[in-house]
Protein backbone atom coordinates (compact mmCIF):
# COMPACT_ATOMS: atom_id res chain seq x y z
CA UNK A 1 0.00 0.00 0.00
CA UNK A 2 1.44 3.65 -0.79
CA UNK A 3 1.77 6.62 1.88
CA UNK A 4 -1.04 8.94 2.32
CA UNK A 5 -0.40 11.90 0.06
CA UNK A 6 -1.36 14.12 3.22
CA UNK A 7 1.28 12.22 5.46
CA UNK A 8 3.84 14.73 6.52
CA UNK A 9 6.80 15.57 8.67
CA UNK A 10 5.87 17.83 10.99
CA UNK A 11 9.14 18.89 13.04
CA UNK A 12 8.35 21.29 16.34
CA UNK A 13 10.83 24.19 16.22
CA UNK A 14 12.54 24.56 19.56
CA UNK A 15 13.53 28.42 19.96
CA UNK A 16 17.04 28.75 21.60
CA UNK A 17 19.43 30.96 21.95
CA UNK A 18 23.08 29.82 20.96
CA UNK A 19 26.30 31.17 22.43
CA UNK A 20 28.14 32.89 19.68
CA UNK A 21 31.81 31.55 18.19
CA UNK A 22 34.67 33.96 17.71
CA UNK A 23 33.61 33.84 14.04
CA UNK A 24 30.57 35.24 14.67
CA UNK A 25 28.45 31.93 13.98
CA UNK A 26 26.80 29.96 17.01
CA UNK A 27 26.87 26.26 18.03
CA UNK A 28 24.23 24.63 19.36
CA UNK A 29 24.25 23.07 22.79
CA UNK A 30 24.00 19.07 23.17
CA UNK A 31 20.69 19.45 24.64
CA UNK A 32 19.68 21.56 21.87
CA UNK A 33 20.82 18.70 19.28
CA UNK A 34 19.63 16.14 20.90
CA UNK A 35 15.75 17.87 21.07
CA UNK A 36 16.11 18.19 17.06
CA UNK A 37 17.21 14.98 16.86
CA UNK A 38 14.34 13.40 19.55
CA UNK A 39 11.68 15.71 16.97
CA UNK A 40 12.80 13.93 14.17
CA UNK A 41 12.90 10.55 14.91
CA UNK A 42 9.59 11.04 16.47
CA UNK A 43 7.63 10.86 13.49
CA UNK A 44 9.93 9.11 11.31
CA UNK A 45 9.73 5.77 13.98
CA UNK A 46 5.94 6.16 13.48
CA UNK A 47 6.12 6.06 10.15
CA UNK A 48 8.32 3.22 10.33
CA UNK A 49 5.79 0.78 11.69
CA UNK A 50 2.90 2.34 9.52
CA UNK A 51 5.68 1.19 6.81
CA UNK A 52 6.16 -1.97 8.21
CA UNK A 53 2.31 -3.05 9.16
CA UNK A 54 1.49 -1.92 5.41
CA UNK A 55 4.28 -4.70 4.20
CA UNK A 56 2.70 -7.46 6.60
CA UNK A 57 -0.84 -6.33 5.33
CA UNK A 58 0.28 -7.25 1.81
CA UNK A 59 2.00 -10.08 2.81
CA UNK A 60 -1.13 -11.30 4.72
CA UNK A 61 0.74 -11.33 7.94
CA UNK A 62 -1.98 -9.91 10.06
CA UNK A 63 -0.41 -10.61 13.57
CA UNK A 64 2.79 -8.77 12.87
CA UNK A 65 1.13 -5.76 10.55
CA UNK A 66 -1.30 -5.59 14.13
CA UNK A 67 1.81 -5.51 16.46
CA UNK A 68 3.69 -2.96 14.37
CA UNK A 69 0.58 -0.84 14.09
CA UNK A 70 0.11 -1.18 17.99
CA UNK A 71 3.93 0.07 18.16
CA UNK A 72 2.87 2.77 16.10
CA UNK A 73 0.14 3.98 18.26
CA UNK A 74 2.45 4.19 21.29
CA UNK A 75 4.57 6.59 19.46
CA UNK A 76 4.23 10.29 21.08
CA UNK A 77 3.39 13.27 19.07
CA UNK A 78 2.08 11.26 16.18
CA UNK A 79 0.14 13.94 13.21
CA UNK A 80 -3.37 13.89 12.36
CA UNK A 81 -2.23 12.28 8.70
CA UNK A 82 -0.70 9.65 10.71
CA UNK A 83 -3.36 8.69 13.20
CA UNK A 84 -5.69 8.28 11.02
CA UNK A 85 -3.66 6.27 9.10
CA UNK A 86 -2.99 3.73 12.15
CA UNK A 87 -6.35 3.36 12.99
CA UNK A 88 -7.63 2.92 9.35
CA UNK A 89 -5.22 -0.10 9.09
CA UNK A 90 -5.82 -1.06 12.44
CA UNK A 91 -9.62 -1.31 12.01
CA UNK A 92 -8.91 -3.62 8.22
CA UNK A 93 -6.00 -5.67 10.29
CA UNK A 94 -8.51 -6.79 13.77
CA UNK A 95 -11.76 -7.26 11.11
CA UNK A 96 -9.79 -9.09 9.21
CA UNK A 97 -8.93 -11.51 12.28
CA UNK A 98 -12.25 -11.44 13.13
CA UNK A 99 -12.08 -8.94 16.17
CA UNK A 100 -14.90 -7.12 14.34
CA UNK A 101 -15.82 -5.16 18.40
CA UNK A 102 -12.30 -3.50 18.20
CA UNK A 103 -12.47 -3.27 14.49
CA UNK A 104 -15.86 -1.00 14.63
CA UNK A 105 -14.55 0.99 17.41
CA UNK A 106 -11.21 1.84 15.53
CA UNK A 107 -13.53 2.73 12.19
CA UNK A 108 -15.64 4.49 14.50
CA UNK A 109 -12.31 6.87 15.01
CA UNK A 110 -11.88 7.42 11.83
CA UNK A 111 -15.31 8.92 10.97
CA UNK A 112 -15.13 10.77 14.17
CA UNK A 113 -12.29 12.04 12.80
CA UNK A 114 -12.71 12.20 8.77
CA UNK A 115 -16.42 12.23 8.64
CA UNK A 116 -16.42 11.70 4.93
CA UNK A 117 -13.40 8.60 4.80
CA UNK A 118 -13.83 6.40 2.16
CA UNK A 119 -12.35 2.85 2.47
CA UNK A 120 -10.20 2.69 -0.60
CA UNK A 121 -9.20 -0.88 -2.14
CA UNK A 122 -10.56 -4.39 -2.47
CA UNK A 123 -11.44 -5.98 1.07
CA UNK A 124 -13.52 -8.63 2.08
CA UNK A 125 -16.92 -8.62 3.25
CA UNK A 126 -15.93 -8.96 6.91
CA UNK A 127 -13.82 -5.83 6.37
CA UNK A 128 -16.59 -3.80 4.36
CA UNK A 129 -19.33 -5.10 7.06
CA UNK A 130 -17.45 -3.35 9.82
CA UNK A 131 -16.97 -0.50 7.72
CA UNK A 132 -20.88 0.10 7.05
CA UNK A 133 -21.63 -0.68 10.25
CA UNK A 134 -19.61 2.28 11.71
CA UNK A 135 -20.96 4.14 8.94
CA UNK A 136 -24.48 3.82 10.02
CA UNK A 137 -23.10 4.62 14.07
CA UNK A 138 -22.03 7.79 12.18
CA UNK A 139 -25.87 8.83 11.01
CA UNK A 140 -26.60 8.32 14.65
CA UNK A 141 -23.52 10.43 16.23
CA UNK A 142 -21.78 13.72 15.51
CA UNK A 143 -18.47 13.68 14.50
CA UNK A 144 -15.69 15.29 16.97
CA UNK A 145 -16.81 19.09 16.69
CA UNK A 146 -14.35 21.89 17.84
CA UNK A 147 -13.52 25.74 17.11
CA UNK A 148 -11.81 28.24 18.44
CA UNK A 149 -13.95 31.32 20.27
CA UNK A 150 -13.34 35.22 20.18
CA UNK A 151 -11.04 36.06 22.86
CA UNK A 152 -12.06 37.95 26.23
CA UNK A 153 -11.22 41.12 26.37
CA UNK A 154 -10.79 43.12 29.47
CA UNK A 155 -9.30 46.33 30.46
CA UNK A 156 -8.00 47.42 26.90
CA UNK A 157 -5.92 43.51 27.02
CA UNK A 158 -6.85 39.93 25.58
CA UNK A 159 -6.72 38.09 28.62
CA UNK A 160 -8.02 34.75 27.21
CA UNK A 161 -7.89 32.68 24.73
CA UNK A 162 -10.59 29.98 23.86
CA UNK A 163 -11.37 26.54 22.55
CA UNK A 164 -15.27 25.11 22.47
CA UNK A 165 -15.50 21.40 22.31
CA UNK A 166 -18.66 21.34 20.41
CA UNK A 167 -18.62 17.63 19.98
CA UNK A 168 -16.42 14.32 21.08
CA UNK A 169 -18.62 11.18 21.19
CA UNK A 170 -15.54 8.96 21.63
CA UNK A 171 -14.27 11.26 24.41
CA UNK A 172 -10.87 11.21 22.23
CA UNK A 173 -9.91 14.63 23.42
CA UNK A 174 -7.18 14.71 26.48
CA UNK A 175 -5.93 18.34 25.82
CA UNK A 176 -5.29 21.32 23.49
CA UNK A 177 -1.94 22.89 22.60
CA UNK A 178 -2.46 26.70 22.23
CA UNK A 179 0.64 28.52 20.10
CA UNK A 180 0.53 32.34 20.68
CA UNK A 181 2.52 34.85 18.25
CA UNK A 182 3.48 37.65 20.35
CA UNK A 183 5.61 40.33 19.08
CA UNK A 184 7.24 37.99 16.76
CA UNK A 185 7.77 35.34 19.21
CA UNK A 186 5.90 31.90 19.63
CA UNK A 187 5.07 30.49 22.64
CA UNK A 188 3.04 27.14 23.69
CA UNK A 189 0.98 26.18 26.23
CA UNK A 190 -1.11 22.47 26.45
CA UNK A 191 -4.01 23.03 28.56
CA UNK A 192 -6.23 20.15 29.81
CA UNK A 193 -9.83 19.32 28.37
CA UNK A 194 -12.25 19.53 31.56
CA UNK A 195 -15.43 21.26 30.30
CA UNK A 196 -16.48 22.00 26.89
CA UNK A 197 -14.71 25.11 27.02
CA UNK A 198 -10.91 25.28 27.58
CA UNK A 199 -9.10 28.31 28.23
CA UNK A 200 -5.63 29.75 27.72
CA UNK A 201 -4.31 32.74 29.67
CA UNK A 202 -2.98 35.99 27.93
CA UNK A 203 -2.16 39.23 29.09
CA UNK A 204 -1.67 41.10 25.58
CA UNK A 205 -3.42 44.13 23.39
CA UNK A 206 -2.60 42.26 20.41
CA UNK A 207 -1.49 38.76 18.79
CA UNK A 208 -2.23 35.76 16.67
CA UNK A 209 -2.84 32.20 17.32
CA UNK A 210 -3.56 29.06 16.35
CA UNK A 211 -4.04 25.51 18.27
CA UNK A 212 -4.17 21.86 17.82
CA UNK A 213 -6.66 19.42 19.22
CA UNK A 214 -4.44 16.16 21.33
CA UNK A 215 -5.90 12.64 21.82
CA UNK A 216 -3.65 9.90 23.56
CA UNK A 217 -0.08 10.51 23.53
CA UNK A 218 -0.65 14.05 22.23
CA UNK A 219 -1.81 12.43 18.62
CA UNK A 220 -2.93 14.98 16.84
CA UNK A 221 -6.80 14.76 16.11
CA UNK A 222 -7.55 18.56 14.84
CA UNK A 223 -6.06 21.70 13.99
CA UNK A 224 -7.52 24.87 14.05
CA UNK A 225 -5.96 27.98 11.99
CA UNK A 226 -2.28 27.32 11.31
CA UNK A 227 0.93 29.54 11.33
CA UNK A 228 0.67 30.41 8.26
CA UNK A 229 -3.39 31.56 8.47
CA UNK A 230 -3.13 32.37 12.89
CA UNK A 231 -6.89 33.70 14.29
CA UNK A 232 -6.14 37.73 15.29
CA UNK A 233 -7.38 38.84 18.36
CA UNK A 234 -6.85 42.93 19.18
CA UNK A 235 -8.47 44.42 22.25
CA UNK A 236 -9.62 48.16 22.27
CA UNK A 237 -7.46 50.18 23.71
CA UNK A 238 -8.73 51.87 26.71
CA UNK A 239 -9.93 55.59 25.96
CA UNK A 240 -7.88 58.40 26.93
CA UNK A 241 -9.63 60.98 29.26
CA UNK A 242 -9.35 64.30 27.30
CA UNK A 243 -9.89 67.68 28.96
CA UNK A 244 -13.14 69.42 27.62
CA UNK A 245 -12.79 71.80 25.77
CA UNK A 246 -13.98 74.84 27.21
CA UNK A 247 -16.88 76.42 25.14
CA UNK A 248 -16.03 79.19 22.91
CA UNK A 249 -17.33 82.49 22.86
CA UNK A 250 -19.78 83.44 20.18
CA UNK A 251 -18.64 85.42 17.45
CA UNK A 252 -19.17 89.19 17.75
CA UNK A 253 -20.51 90.66 15.32
CA UNK A 254 -18.94 93.11 13.11
CA UNK A 255 -19.52 96.79 14.08
CA UNK A 256 -22.00 98.44 11.54
CA UNK A 257 -21.18 101.77 10.88
CA UNK A 258 -23.66 104.14 11.63
CA UNK A 259 -25.01 106.11 8.62
CA UNK A 260 -24.01 109.12 7.55
CA UNK A 261 -26.80 111.45 7.39
CA UNK A 262 -26.17 114.74 4.90
CA UNK A 263 -27.40 117.71 6.91
CA UNK A 264 -29.44 119.99 4.53
CA UNK A 265 -30.22 123.69 4.70
CA UNK A 266 -33.41 124.17 5.72
CA UNK A 267 -36.02 125.68 3.41
CA UNK A 268 -37.46 128.63 3.87
CA UNK A 269 -41.09 128.32 3.20
CA UNK A 270 -43.86 131.55 3.72
CA UNK A 271 -44.45 131.95 7.12
CA UNK A 272 -47.74 131.57 8.33
CA UNK A 273 -49.26 132.82 11.36
CA UNK A 274 -50.96 129.34 13.87
CA UNK A 275 -54.36 128.95 13.63
CA UNK A 276 -56.09 130.90 16.76
CA UNK A 277 -58.45 129.40 19.52
CA UNK A 278 -62.43 131.30 18.33
CA UNK A 279 -62.92 134.11 20.87
CA UNK A 280 -65.93 133.43 23.07
CA UNK A 281 -67.96 136.84 21.75
CA UNK A 282 -67.71 134.76 18.47
CA UNK A 283 -69.73 132.06 19.61
CA UNK A 284 -72.01 133.68 21.51
CA UNK A 285 -72.84 135.18 17.78
CA UNK A 286 -73.32 131.99 16.16
CA UNK A 287 -75.70 130.72 19.25
CA UNK A 288 -77.85 134.58 18.94
CA UNK A 289 -77.84 133.70 15.15
CA UNK A 290 -78.99 129.70 15.14
CA UNK A 291 -81.55 131.28 17.89
CA UNK A 292 -82.95 134.31 15.52
CA UNK A 293 -83.60 131.59 12.40
CA UNK A 294 -84.88 129.36 14.77
CA UNK A 295 -87.46 131.86 16.50
CA UNK A 296 -87.90 133.54 13.12
CA UNK A 297 -89.15 130.13 11.86
CA UNK A 298 -91.39 129.61 14.73
CA UNK A 299 -92.50 132.82 13.84
CA UNK A 300 -93.50 132.18 10.03
CA UNK A 301 -95.19 128.81 11.54
CA UNK A 302 -97.57 130.75 13.32
CA UNK A 303 -97.90 133.20 10.82
CA UNK A 304 -99.14 130.26 8.29
CA UNK A 305 -101.38 128.76 10.98
CA UNK A 306 -103.45 131.71 11.41
CA UNK A 307 -103.31 132.00 7.02
CA UNK A 308 -104.80 128.96 7.53
CA UNK A 309 -107.43 129.83 10.15
CA UNK A 310 -108.72 132.92 8.82
CA UNK A 311 -109.22 131.39 5.04
CA UNK A 312 -111.51 129.08 7.25
CA UNK A 313 -113.60 132.01 7.86
CA UNK A 314 -113.53 133.71 4.82
CA UNK A 315 -113.90 130.85 3.22
CA UNK A 316 -116.96 129.43 4.82
CA UNK A 317 -119.99 128.53 2.27
CA UNK A 318 -123.05 131.38 1.85
CA UNK A 319 -126.31 131.40 0.66
CA UNK A 320 -127.79 133.49 -2.21
CA UNK A 321 -128.62 136.25 0.28
CA UNK A 322 -124.94 136.35 1.35
CA UNK A 323 -125.58 134.97 4.78
CA UNK A 324 -123.08 132.36 5.60
CA UNK A 325 -124.82 128.99 6.18
CA UNK A 326 -121.20 126.79 6.78
CA UNK A 327 -120.17 128.54 10.19
CA UNK A 328 -122.15 129.07 13.20
CA UNK A 329 -121.82 132.89 14.74
CA UNK A 330 -120.03 130.83 18.19
CA UNK A 331 -117.86 128.82 15.66
CA UNK A 332 -117.15 131.97 13.48
CA UNK A 333 -116.10 133.99 16.70
CA UNK A 334 -113.42 131.45 18.36
CA UNK A 335 -111.93 131.24 14.76
CA UNK A 336 -111.42 134.93 14.76
CA UNK A 337 -109.89 135.17 18.22
CA UNK A 338 -107.90 131.97 17.32
CA UNK A 339 -106.90 134.21 14.09
CA UNK A 340 -105.78 136.91 15.90
CA UNK A 341 -104.17 135.45 18.58
CA UNK A 342 -101.84 133.07 16.02
CA UNK A 343 -101.09 135.97 13.92
CA UNK A 344 -99.70 137.92 17.12
CA UNK A 345 -98.07 135.51 18.23
CA UNK A 346 -96.22 134.89 14.69
CA UNK A 347 -95.12 138.99 14.60
CA UNK A 348 -93.92 138.08 18.13
CA UNK A 349 -91.76 135.68 17.46
CA UNK A 350 -90.51 137.43 13.67
CA UNK A 351 -89.56 140.56 15.49
CA UNK A 352 -87.48 138.47 18.22
CA UNK A 353 -85.95 136.12 15.86
CA UNK A 354 -84.67 139.02 13.70
CA UNK A 355 -83.26 141.03 16.81
CA UNK A 356 -81.42 137.97 17.63
CA UNK A 357 -80.28 137.31 14.23
CA UNK A 358 -78.97 141.05 14.28
CA UNK A 359 -77.44 140.96 17.75
CA UNK A 360 -75.56 137.42 16.27
CA UNK A 361 -74.49 139.17 13.21
CA UNK A 362 -73.54 142.41 15.00
CA UNK A 363 -70.97 140.22 17.95
CA UNK A 364 -69.84 138.49 14.58
CA UNK A 365 -68.52 141.31 13.05
CA UNK A 366 -67.04 143.00 16.63
CA UNK A 367 -64.91 139.40 16.89
CA UNK A 368 -63.14 140.14 13.91
CA UNK A 369 -59.62 141.61 14.37
CA UNK A 370 -59.09 143.03 11.29
CA UNK A 371 -63.31 144.36 11.06
CA UNK A 372 -63.65 147.65 11.39
CA UNK A 373 -66.99 149.42 12.01
CA UNK A 374 -68.35 152.60 12.18
CA UNK A 375 -71.54 154.48 12.91
CA UNK A 376 -72.77 156.41 9.50
CA UNK A 377 -75.45 158.71 9.46
CA UNK A 378 -78.65 157.67 7.13
CA UNK A 379 -81.33 159.00 5.41
CA UNK A 380 -83.72 157.50 8.49
CA UNK A 381 -81.35 157.95 11.43
CA UNK A 382 -77.54 156.10 11.64
CA UNK A 383 -76.38 152.70 10.40
CA UNK A 384 -73.26 150.30 10.74
CA UNK A 385 -70.57 150.26 8.03
CA UNK A 386 -67.71 148.64 8.19
CA UNK A 387 -65.06 146.71 6.44
CA UNK A 388 -64.14 143.01 6.50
Amino acid sequence: MQRSPNAGIRIRRERNRFPRTSAGGSVPPVSALRTLLLCLMLPLAAWAQVDKAEKALRELEYPEALKALEAAKKQVGNDRATTLRIHELSAIVLATLGQDAKALKAFQVVFSLAPDFKLAGNHPPRVTTVFYEARGWLDQHKPLEVRQLPGVARQGLITELQVEVGNDPLKLIKEVRFYLLVDGKVSELEVPVTGPVVVAPAEVQRLSWWAVVLGEKKAVLAELASKGSPRIEAAAPLPVAVKPKSPEPPPQPEPVPAPVVEEKEPELTAWEEPPRPMPGTRVASFALLGSGVAVAGLGLAFGAMSEGTKAKVTGAEVDASGRVVGLTQKDALALDAQQRTEASLANVFIITGAALAAGGVTLLILSLDDTKVALVPTFGGVGLAGSF
